[in-house]
């Protein structure tokens, strides 16, 4: 087929040659026969790539790329973000009960105030918080708010 798309001592022509090469890839399936067309065509690879049907080509497998590197991208973009906000939604869980547990520590035993906000940071999780506020908010005396601020459930 490529002798009869190049006659010697004519110009080859790229068009031809490309829709040639497309072609026969559709009919060569097993992967040996693959590597026979490419070596094939090889020698021809500067002129097919100046073809219009290659560039045709190109520019279309350029733009489904392009397409799908959009989407992808969009798609990775939303997982994060989601993350972020879910991030987010917990720090300001965390906040909100440091700040109730100080407002109880505030209100029944003022003088534990400092030691309450400097402890506050060492939870990070919102059960465990939710437990400590429980437990200040049962506490009798400041000795069991102590208690309470240094024991690690």
């Amino acid at each position: 087929m490529i002798s009869g798309l190049c006659p010697p001592g004519e110009a080859p022509n790229g068009g031809l040659l490309s829709i040639a090469y497309g072609l026969a890839s559709l009919v060569f399936e097993e992967r040996d026969e693959h590597e026979w067309l490419k070596r094939r065509f090889f020698m021809l690879e500067e002129l097919l790539a100046e073809s219009w049907v290659f560039r045709e080509w190109r520019e279309k497998a350029l733009e489904e790329g392009l397409k799908q590197g959009l989407q992808q991208g969009e798609e990775k973009g939303r997982k994060e973000g989601r993350k972020e906000e879910r991030e987010e939604s917990l720090l300001r869980e965390i906040q909100r009960q440091r700040q109730i547990l100080l407002a109880f520590v505030q209100a029944r035993f003022p003088s534990l105030t400092q030691l309450t906000e400097e402890r506050c940071k060492a939870f990070d999780n919102p059960e465990q918080l939710q437990t400590l506020i429980l437990d200040v908010g049962l506490a009798q005396s400041e000795q069991e708010v102590r208690k309470c601020l240094f024991d690690d459930k």
